[in-house]
């Protein structure tokens, strides 16, 4: 019969007991790393919300940068866009006589307080493509009889009258042809009266000096003009009005074709009658 040492239970009693300790302590340990990790996600939590909601809020500096940037992006952008439906709401020009035409429309009456009767004032101005001076226009002749206070009153009106009425909405094929060349336009009491192209052979004489600058009397040179001549217009078929020629010196037969195609293009002739007329203009 096998017998069991009296010393067996009170060992396996002291086993289980230290290994109940061990499991609690353990549990207590894994216990304490849960809370511990909990606290740190909440703060987390916590500091992310606050980021977050610190983030979404504008500071006072960046309202008044927003303020001051806003009014300095979209005004320009403003005004672009103004000049832009207003220069397209002009009809579009396709000629001499239409320019004319619509600066007369824009500039009449000048904006001068005495109407001085019998005034008459000459300019040179320049255009681009666009229809946009290439510069403030060169007055060329005045009225001399004119008191000095007309004078500066009208010249005033007609650079105001032409900063208000440029830039003109030129068609494509005349924004071509006009770009650069020079135009001479007339002015009376009332407003612009007549414009046309300033002739690149005419002879120019030189403005007089005032009295008190003239120099002594002694010989002077004859200045020979060129010979200058302009053919007669021509008519074409299913026009109400001939199409002018303009003034021109000697030139040669390519010189000729060059100077048509120009009147042809300057005052709007169809593509139906081109060829007649060119035949008309070059014979």
């Amino acid at each position: 019969m096998t017998s069991f040492g009296s010393e067996s239970f009170p060992k396996d009693a002291a086993a289980q007991k230290q290994q109940a300790i061990r499991k609690s302590c353990a549990n207590e340990a894994r216990w304490k790393r849960h809370e511990r990790s909990s606290l740190v996600d909440e703060g987390c939590t916590r500091r992310e919300k606050k980021c977050s909601r610190s983030a979404k809020q504008p500071t006072t500096q960046q309202i008044i940068l927003w303020t001051l940037i806003v009014p300095l992006v979209f005004l320009p952008l403003c005004a672009i866009s103004a000049a832009e439906h207003e220069t397209s709401a002009k009809p579009v020009v396709h000629n001499l006589r239409e320019m004319a035409k619509a600066l007369d429309v824009c500039m009449r009456p000048l904006g001068v307080a005495d109407h001085y009767q019998g005034i008459r004032i000459t300019a040179r101005l320049g255009l681009d493509a666009r229809g946009q001076p290439l510069g403030p226009p060169q007055f060329t002749y005045v009225t001399p009889k004119a008191p000095q206070r007309i004078k500066i009153e009208y010249k005033t009106a007609i650079l105001d009258a032409l900063g208000r009425c440029t830039p003109l909405p030129f068609s494509n094929e005349l924004g071509a042809t006009i770009a650069g060349v020079p135009l001479i336009l007339s002015f009376d009491e009332g407003g612009l009266t007549r414009v046309r192209l300033a002739g690149s052979s005419a002879f120019v004489a030189p403005a007089p000096l005032p009295s008190s600058q003239i120099p002594p009397a002694r010989p002077i040179p004859l200045q020979l003009q060129p010979s200058t001549r302009q053919g007669p217009p021509i008519w074409l078929p299913g026009r109400p009005s001939p199409v002018p020629s303009l003034p021109h010196g000697p030139e040669t037969s390519q010189d000729r074709q060059a100077r048509c195609i120009f009147q042809s293009r300057l005052y709007g002739v169809p593509p139906t009658n081109l060829s007649q007329y060119l035949g008309l203009c070059t014979q």
